[in-house]
């Protein structure tokens, strides 16, 4: 009997050990590791939401980088015909310089001998005045010798009178031809006047163009958009392997400088500034706020 009792005892004591030292750390151990397998599904769970949001991120921003590829190959046929274009005007305003040139070389002739006619009028006038008064004279003395009634004399005189009848007629006739180049020569300058003003239209259209062709450049190239960056800047950056917004906004102004060149430094911190502003009003954020946690959009 006191075997038995001892044997009981020691089994009871034996079983208290046992789930002092072995059965309750087990049992703590699995909760703790049941507590553990819910924390890991939860965060597994919340990671599997954050990986299709950022999917879905994915997708919209391949969505917008296929439309700013199509955009800008857009803009790049507009360019070229824009290109082709201007080079039509400035070969046809080679053109019309050449012949503004040839015009102006016919103008000058034309002139000359506008001046060489007028001459010509005023010896032909003068020489007009001077038969005249001849005649006149020749008809005072055809009258006297009429008077006289002197019978060779009086056919020498009206033979005189017919040569100088004849001369002045033909002085008449080289005034008119005179008077009709002259008319020429004013619807030649007419004409010099209307090409002057297909000219100026030319290069009016020329100038257009070339505007139209540097805001196509401008928007062609996302650096361009930077206030303070030109074409001359903007090859710089490139050179240096800086091509997009994104690219820009990473650097500091030591760094910038140390690429391209040293510039002044609120030029360069000017452009950084612009382009974290561009890359935040991209996002939906406004300029100066944290950007933690989200993921980037890709910049065109």
């Amino acid at each position: 009997m006191e075997i038995t009792i001892a044997t009981i005892l020691g089994v009871l004591i034996g079983g208290g050990i046992l789930w002092l030292f072995y059965i309750r750390p087990l049992e703590t151990r699995l909760k703790t590791a049941v507590s553990t397998k819910s924390t890991l599904y939860k965060k597994a769970d919340s990671l599997t939401n954050k990986v299709a949001s950022l999917n879905s991120e994915h997708q919209r921003d391949q969505s917008s980088l296929a439309a700013a590829e199509i955009e800008i190959s857009q803009l790049q046929n507009q360019l070229k015909r824009e290109s082709n274009h201007t080079d039509r005007l400035e070969t046809e305003n080679d053109t019309l310089h050449q012949q503004m040139a040839a015009v102006s070389n016919r103008n000058k002739q034309l002139q000359e001998s506008l001046k060489t006619a007028y001459q010509e009028t005023v010896l032909l006038k003068n020489e007009k005045q001077n038969i005249n008064k001849q005649l006149t004279l020749t008809k005072i003395e055809h009258e006297r010798m009429e008077e006289r009634r002197v019978g060779r004399q009086e056919v020498a005189v009206i033979l005189h009178t017919r040569g100088l009848a004849y001369h002045l007629q033909n002085n008449q006739e080289q005034l008119q031809a005179l008077k009709t180049q002259v008319t020429d020569i004013h619807q030649h300058l007419i004409e010099s006047a209307d090409i002057r003003h297909q000219l100026q239209q030319t290069e009016e259209k020329l100038n257009e163009a070339e505007r139209e062709l540097a805001t196509l450049y401008r928007n062609s190239d996302p650096l361009r958009q930077i206030n303070g960056i030109g074409p001359v800047y903007a090859e710089r950056l490139h050179k240096a392997d800086i091509h997009t917004i994104p690219d820009l906004a990473a650097l500091t102004s030591a760094v910038l400088e140390t690429k391209i060149g040293v510039l002044e430094v609120a030029q360069t911190d000017s452009w950084i500034t612009q382009a974290k502003e561009m890359i935040n009003t991209k996002q939906g954020r406004p300029a100066g706020s944290s950007n933690a946690g989200s993921p980037t959009l890709i910049y065109d």
